[in-house]
């Protein structure tokens, strides 16, 4: 049963950190006015809850250099936390 957790668990971070790479991705290429804008925008509005944490932390770093890495943390912390959730329940 713990087996089955963690691999559902493991499957739905790997599923938020494609669509935040997707998101992040299609913000350089995506502009209002074209026919991917509505999808874009609900990608946003799925992945931004996830992301904007992130987004606070690195804002002076933003600030300064123009460029947004709260995609990038976001997706390692996923990550991070999916190893560590995955390793716990299977330690049990």
């Amino acid at each position: 049963m713990t087996y089955i957790l963690a691999r559902a668990i493991s499957y739905f971070i790997e599923i938020v950190v494609t669509l935040i790479f997707i998101e992040a991705l299609m913000s350089w290429f995506v502009r209002p006015g074209s026919s991917f804008y509505r999808y874009y925008c609900m990608l946003h509005a799925l992945t931004e809850p996830i992301v904007n944490p992130f987004r606070q932390l690195t804002s002076s770093i933003a600030y300064r250099t123009g460029i947004d890495f709260a995609p990038l943390v976001a997706i390692f912390a996923l990550q991070l936390l999916g190893s560590v959730l995955a390793k716990l329940l299977l330690l049990f």
